[in-house]
């Protein structure tokens, strides 16, 4: 990035920081420092130049769910997947969601129960069956060509097979279709 600070100063991250860089935008990793998150979305400087790096379309991606029946799997699923994360077998974001969190965008509490007290045991089971969730759920998106993807799933399979009441679900599709 290039940046005009408050105080009229211009400020170079990345590459951009050496002076007659031809790698301004080539090398993601930068030299130094790395300060573009203080810019992202803050008032500190106005973003004058910025390079943004774009995945070229894959052959095909993977949805992957992971479905944990209890809560306390959470801990060893995110404890999987940040090893995943760690290792790039995963190269993209992972997300995490409660069963509540999921179905409450899917339905409304009417439909389960109309009173004030918390979901009970019973009714997240009713939850789990309608919607084939589990307490906690991951959702993860691999990219590339079948093989690969065909590894990493492998490789997901081994790091979630501790896990007790823990299924994945995966869904391939061509690099063109919209999700």
């Amino acid at each position: 990035m290039t940046l005009v600070l408050p105080d009229g100063d211009l400020v170079r991250t990345g590459m951009g920081a050496q002076s007659n860089s031809r790698n301004f935008h080539t090398h993601s990793p930068g030299f130094g420092p790395r300060l573009d998150q203080m810019f992202m979305q803050s008032n500190f400087g106005i973003v004058t130049k910025m390079g943004l790096w774009l995945m070229p379309r894959p052959e095909a991606w993977r949805a992957v769910w992971i479905h944990c029946e209890t809560d306390e799997s959470c801990y060893q699923l995110i404890d999987a997947i940040r090893s995943l994360l760690m290792d790039r077998t995963i190269a993209n974001r992972a997300i995490i969601m409660n069963l509540t969190s999921i179905v409450t965008a899917q339905s409304r509490k009417s439909d389960w129960h109309d009173s004030t007290q918390p979901i009970d045991d019973e009714i997240r089971a009713a939850m789990r069956e309608r919607f084939g969730l589990g307490n906690w759920n991951a959702r993860i998106g691999l990219y590339g060509t079948p093989g690969l993807m065909d590894v990493q799933q492998r490789l997901i399979e081994q790091a979630i097979a501790h896990i007790p009441g823990a299924r994945l679900v995966a869904r391939e599709y061509p690099g063109d279709a919209r999700a």
